[in-house]
């Protein structure tokens, strides 16, 4: 069975789309589950619909519609959620929700693409393309070299954004940078386990790993090893059983959740580290 998916040039594909994106989003999302920003994560990804929906009725990549949506509303709520009287919640809520409805609406104008949309909706990694596959390793890559040299300061402003401002740190310029970050990889999320999964992606491994570990740099290896161990078993899972690649990768990333809760141990809570130098 594993020989006769991997002699399948689509299944290649796919199997290398899945273990990229799910290294991503178990990076990316360990600075999700420590900021709060779930919600910010269903935001940005259901914002990407209206540019996905967009794309198709203009005959646009929709890939590249979708990104600049998804951009676009995580600087809108990076500058909406600075006023204290709205918060970054309202934000997300609003931004969301307008670029949902907006996707909504365009449903209605696009003409014998309804499977390309729902398969966007809810994920199809088998079609990645040869040239959708360079486009996501190239946005990967910049994800993790911005992430990988600022991942400190990213540290010091999730724990103490005040004691870091003090310090001499652009809190306000990271923080709009994590935005963007994390905008970036709900995009190749998207095209992985599809718009409606692609923020638990980013939620569900780094919360399994906050289960096995209090370690910063353990926590980064386990969510990333974990969100791998999903991608490929989910795809594997898809490719014997006949079901959606994206809800059989979420749901092996949910069951792995939930295994390692049920072996959790009592540990100390997560805390800020003590050795950790402001850059000078």
């Amino acid at each position: 069975m594993l020989e006769e998916m991997l002699a399948l040039g689509f299944m290649q594909r796919a199997l290398a789309a899945a273990a990229l994106t799910g290294l991503l989003c178990g990076f990316v999302g360990f600075f999700v589950v420590l900021n709060h920003m779930s919600f910010l994560g269903v935001g940005l990804s259901h914002s990407a619909f209206g540019g996905l929906a967009l794309g198709l009725v203009m005959g646009w990549p929709p890939m590249l519609t979708g990104a600049a949506f998804s951009l676009l509303s995580a600087l809108g709520i990076g500058a909406l959620g600075r006023d204290r009287r709205m918060g970054t919640d309202t934000a997300v809520g609003i931004l969301f929700a307008t670029a949902m409805a907006l996707g909504i609406a365009l449903t209605g104008l696009i003409r014998g693409q309804y499977v390309d949309l729902f398969s966007y909706l809810f994920g199809n990694v088998l079609t990645v393309s040869s040239s959708e596959l360079w486009a996501l390793i190239i946005t990967a890559a910049l994800v993790f070299t911005v992430l990988g040299a600022y991942f400190k300061p990213m540290l010091y402003i999730s724990f103490d954004p005040e004691s870091a401002e003090a310090g001499g740190l652009p809190v306000t310029s990271l923080h709009y940078l994590l935005l963007i970050l994390v905008a970036l990889t709900v995009i190749v999320a998207v095209k992985v386990v599809g718009v409606i999964l692609a923020s638990a992606f980013l939620t569900i491994p780094p919360a399994s790993a906050l289960q096995l570990s209090t370690r910063y740099r353990q926590v980064v290896l386990l969510s990333m090893s974990l969100a791998l161990m999903a991608a490929l078993g989910g795809l594997f899972i898809s490719f014997v059983v006949d079901i959606s690649s994206g809800a059989a990768i979420i749901l092996l990333s949910s069951a792995i959740f939930a295994m390692a809760a049920a072996v959790r141990r009592l540990r100390p809570p997560l805390t800020a580290p003590k050795k950790l130098r402001l850059p000078s």
